[in-house]
């Protein structure tokens, strides 16, 4: 019976997502960079907030002329942005494309080459130990916080719309909420090693994506 129900569930969605192809879009183009601009100024105030809130890390003046500070920093806020975008088009009948798919991985895979190309195998072994304390992983805890409590609030958005494939809308959502999360902690945390950020900052927005992905299944669901 449980197996029955689980294939007529799966069926059901499917078909959704079927149907909701054939439908013209129920935003307009306009309405979406409404959206996006009402999310712009909600994840601006919570920086505002956090700015006033959160110890600023001591060296933030120097980091200013840091290359690599300034171009993670900056991709933490495009991942956030693109995978907003992408969230509130696939809110929508007919909206999401392949492209759009496309332009919000770009900053991912920008991110993950610039933390590949600072890699250090000599210096792996001696971070991996460095990082093993939960003193160390305070700002993870920090991200773990912040992703759920907008990701929270990007799902209440979300319900009311009419997400087709609400395991993609879901992953996003976490997605943007833990970029930007991530974003917030670049001022805050002083640790630059990839072992750290890798840990720390990153798995932290992938196992959230995951259960977010998992979980939109069912709280999205019409």
């Amino acid at each position: 019976m449980t197996s029955d129900g689980s294939k007529n569930s799966k069926q059901t969605t499917q078909l959704i997502e079927k149907l909701s192809l054939d439908l013209t879009p129920t935003a307009s183009s306009h309405r979406v960079k409404v959206y996006l601009a009402k999310w712009l100024a909600v994840v601006s105030s919570v920086f505002v907030v956090s700015w006033f809130i959160y110890p600023k890390r001591a060296d933030l003046a120097l980091k200013w002329f840091d290359s690599h500070f300034v171009a993670e920093s900056a991709l933490w806020f495009f991942i956030s942005l693109a995978a907003a975008g992408v969230v509130i088009k696939s809110a929508f009948p007919s909206q999401l494309r392949r492209q759009h798919l496309q332009f919000a991985y770009l900053p991912i895979l920008s991110l993950a080459t610039l933390l590949l190309s600072r890699i250090s195998l000599a210096d792996l072994g001696g971070e991996w130990n460095g990082e093993m304390s939960l003193r160390r992983g305070w700002c993870g805890l920090i991200i773990v916080g912040s992703t759920v409590a907008i990701s929270a609030l990007g799902m209440m958005w979300a319900k009311n719309q009419a997400p087709a494939r609400m395991s993609l809308t879901g992953a996003w959502i976490a997605i943007s909420a833990g970029a930007f999360s991530s974003f917030i902690i670049q001022f805050i945390c002083a640790h630059e090693s990839v072992m750290h950020i890798t840990l720390w900052h990153v798995l932290p927005v992938v196992l959230l994506t995951s259960f977010a992905a998992y979980t939109a299944q069912k709280l999205l669901r019409w």
